[in-house]
């Protein structure tokens, strides 16, 4: 280790004081960072990080974010509220297109989002007929109670 605990620091600015001096070094020094960005933000392992990390982030501080979205929806007047409404319809108009427009060029594409749309159907269904089901035994459960036949 260096004697002087700064070293580094001090290395470090020396460096962008020289590419600040030099426009065409800086603009080269721009470039390959930008590039290290897009490469590293392509990366699937980057990605899954940042998802882990984001998920961990949202759990710790949920009550707090909730909190600072609500309070930041209802700071904004209704023209504004109604603008950003109607900008995060058309973005989202604009992605089915896409989407719909990729899938439909592609066969396999088309036979997993189908595959997809009635797996969703059939669990949906499930779940009312439980929910239906249910309702139907509390009814059974009320109106015997109300009868006076316990089982206990």
């Amino acid at each position: 280790m260096a004697l002087d605990p700064d070293h580094a620091k001090k290395g470090h600015a020396r460096q962008n004081q020289r590419r600040e001096a030099d426009l065409q070094k800086k603009q080269d020094y721009l470039e390959r960072e930008r590039e290290r960005g897009r490469l590293r933000r392509k990366s699937p392992e980057y990605q899954k990080q940042r998802a882990e990390y984001h998920a961990r982030h949202y759990q710790a501080n949920k009550d707090r974010i909730i909190e600072s979205r609500a309070a930041f929806w209802d700071s904004l007047s209704p023209e504004q509220k109604q603008l950003r409404l109607n900008k995060m319809h058309a973005s989202s108009q604009a992605y089915m297109q896409r989407y719909y427009k990729m899938i439909y060029g592609d066969p396999s594409l088309m036979a997993e989002h189908q595959e997809r749309k009635r797996t969703h159907r059939i669990k949906a269904l499930n779940k009312k007929a439980l929910a239906d089901m249910l309702k139907d035994v509390n009814k059974l459960i009320i109106r015997s109670d109300k009868n006076g036949n316990t089982d206990d």
